[in-house]
């Protein structure tokens, strides 16, 4: 961050005309815009610079730190999953506005305001979003069906787990019955019961020994190292979302850069 941004305030909200997201600085005319033409849900309230309106601020204090400050009763501004009215923050912090949960990048934020203030921010409605793209998420594919793969033979192993501690109840009752019915034949029962023995053993071995909680959280990790924008700027972690739902979208829902397949 600048010194030429300490002490300021920028505005963040919906642009009225275009429903781009719209960076301002309180006190100057210029303005910035950043993604894509309505890729800003009605949830998230507009910003009209002249008015003072937006739908939350950040302040920025001479030594650097930033203050979010939701600016309306009505609006709703999340900070790490949590609504806020206001509450410090830094780059690291997710942020969501409006109903929808329509994601910001404070960087990306940030950056804006500093080129608002250094080359002018453009003329009104002009984007001047960082890193717009396109970047190419075929590769996120791949990364998707390891991810998805992966967790179904885990949740296979542990349903058949299951399913083997349910056998010996089954051969225990057989026993039971053959040696109620028919009690000439009681040595069968005995074998039923054996067998029942034995299978509830290997259950219990299967169940010690699964690692199926260590493997899962090995694989979330890592999941969530790899499945993220491909904007070198970004790399926010994309969530859980499908690739084939993810390929919609058409851009990051953070950084708001362009997406392609190719």
């Amino acid at each position: 961050m600048t010194d030429a941004l300490k002490g300021k305030t920028i505005l963040i909200g919906k642009e009225p005309e275009q429903g781009r997201l719209l960076i301002a600085i309180k006190g100057m005319p210029k303005i910035a815009t950043l993604g894509q033409i309505s890729s800003v849900p009605n949830s998230v309230s507009r910003c009209k610079p002249a008015e003072g309106v937006a739908h939350c601020q950040i302040e920025v204090d001479q030594v650097g730190n930033m203050t979010l400050t939701n600016l309306k009763a009505q609006n709703v501004t999340f900070v790490n999953g949590a609504e806020i009215m206001s509450k410090r923050i830094d780059t690291a912090s997710a942020i969501t506005l409006g109903k929808d949960r329509f994601g910001i990048n404070v960087t990306e934020i940030i950056n804006a305001a500093q080129k608002i203030l250094t080359v002018g921010g453009g003329g009104v409605g002009e984007n001047i979003g960082t890193g717009s793209g396109p970047y190419s998420i075929k590769h996120l594919k791949n990364v998707w069906d390891d991810y998805s793969g992966s967790l179904k033979q885990i949740k296979i192993r542990q349903k058949n787990i299951g399913l083997l501690a349910s056998i010996p109840i089954a051969f225990s009752m057989l026993g039971g019955l053959i040696a109620g019915v028919a009690p000439e034949i009681r040595s069968f029962a005995l074998v039923f019961t054996g067998i029942a023995l034995v299978v509830m053993l290997i259950g219990f071995y299967k169940r010690f020994t699964d690692k199926s909680i260590e493997e899962t959280e090995q694989l979330n990790e890592k999941f969530q190292d790899r499945y993220v924008c491909p904007n070198p700027k970004c790399h926010h972690f994309l969530s859980n979302q499908p690739y084939n739902i993810l390929r919609q979208n058409k851009n990051c829902p953070y950084c708001k850069c362009q997406w392609t397949e190719e």
